[in-house]
């Protein structure tokens, strides 16, 4: 099976995974709801409960690496900030292993 993540930090590849399930099931659950006559505000409830699980899994992440996990843990309930702070952990992560080896 392709997996980028299997390699990295337990938290970070969990976070990971968290962030891909909260992104693609908002926007299933948008077109969803779409289709049956509610707005597609209502499927922001679902990120409201998603990305905060996938925040405190990116703050862990961080604290391991030796960054702020109060910061990347705060701009992890954002979506757009969410994405940028897992590249730079998992950009740093991919360096690390890198000199290791």
């Amino acid at each position: 099976m392709f997996n980028l993540l299997v390699k990295s930090e337990a938290n970070l590849g969990r976070a990971g995974f968290a962030l891909v399930l909260a992104i693609l099931g908002t926007a299933a659950l948008s077109l969803a709801l779409k289709e049956l006559g509610y707005g597609p505000a209502w499927a922001m409830l679902f990120a409201l409960a998603a990305f905060p699980f996938a925040a405190w899994l990116m703050s862990q992440a961080a604290q391991r690496q030796g960054r702020s996990a109060l910061l990347y843990g705060l701009a992890s309930l954002l979506p757009p900030l969410a994405v940028l702070a897992f590249f730079t952990l998992y950009n740093r992560d991919v360096a690390t292993r890198l000199l290791k080896e």
